[in-house]
């Protein structure tokens, strides 16, 4: 009986305070989608580097999208823009920086957690992707026209697919963290976290495995029930949810190797100088 009282209340009270955030960002998502935006900033992706990333970076911010569904949108824009450091940027960011799981990350973590995920790994990706740019050239291709899909659905119709998809994986994750929580010790893993390493340990693991965006954040917060810290859970998100084995092996059909593999480092190197800065600060 125990177990069902508490297991209620850590449920109700995670459900209490991500559903405001949660819903006021799929709005925001579903009226983008909605609108004709997109394809006004894609027109960007073909001019100078520097307006190209940005482009990309905004294109990425306000899609709901995993390491493996941005993958289809990343070859679009790797076959219209001039240099790999827009795909590069976009990568780095679209599964990370969205306004579902910044969403998620804000009331599981607060602001501190937020201006990390969001600016820490924007100025990171603005980095990468000029250093991969300039270090790997792009051979002159022919571009294809820039036809992003636009939605024809109404807003109420778009807004409730959205969360038919979305629901799902918050409601999953909120489910899975509230039953951990009730069953787990406190400080299972608090010896862990003060270990050196342990950021990077925490990045190897999730590097692997194919954590769903908005995902990352339950479990992560799963994590801090047992101990860790908010640095390794910040880690833990950014790696976790940044690169999969998937989308890796996906990337190597339309970019080059050892792109793919500077990319991947650059990737880790984020989740553990983040998730170490967050707990030093």
């Amino acid at each position: 009986m125990w177990f069902v009282e508490e297991f209620l209340r850590t449920f109700s009270r995670y459900l209490l305070e991500i559903f405001p955030y949660f819903m006021l960002a799929l709005l925001f998502v579903s009226l983008l989608e909605n609108s004709r935006f997109f394809t006004k900033v894609a027109h960007f992706l073909r001019g100078r580097d520097a307006l190209a990333v940005l482009s990309s970076i905004l294109i990425a911010g306000m899609m709901p999208l995993c390491s493996c569904s941005m993958l289809p949108v990343a070859m679009m824009i790797n076959s219209i823009s001039r240099s790999y450091s827009p795909v590069v940027a976009f990568m780095m960011v679209a599964p990370v920086v969205s306004p579902i799981s910044l969403a998620f990350t804000y009331s599981l973590f607060g602001l501190k957690a937020l201006i990390f995920r969001s600016l820490g790994v924007i100025i990171f990706a603005l980095l990468a992707s000029f250093t991969i740019g300039s270090l790997f050239r792009k051979k002159e291709q022919f571009s294809i026209p820039i036809n992003p899909p636009i939605q024809s659905n109404g807003l109420l119709k778009l807004f409730l697919t959205n969360l038919r998809t979305v629901g799902r994986t918050m409601l999953l994750g909120i489910l899975i963290v509230s039953v951990a929580e009730t069953l787990l010790p406190d400080d299972l893993l608090t010896g862990f976290s003060k270990l050196p390493f342990s950021y990077m340990f925490i990045s190897v693991l999730a590097t692997p495995v194919y954590v769903c965006s908005g995902e990352d954040a339950f479990i992560a917060k799963f994590l801090t029930s047992l101990g860790l810290t908010h640095g390794n859970a910040l880690s833990f998100m950014l790696a976790g949810s940044g690169v999969c084995l998937p989308t890796v092996l996906s990337a190597l059909s339309f970019l080059p190797k050892k792109l793919v593999l500077l990319y991947s480092v650059c990737v880790f190197f984020m989740a553990v100088v983040l998730g170490f800065l967050y707990d030093v600060s």
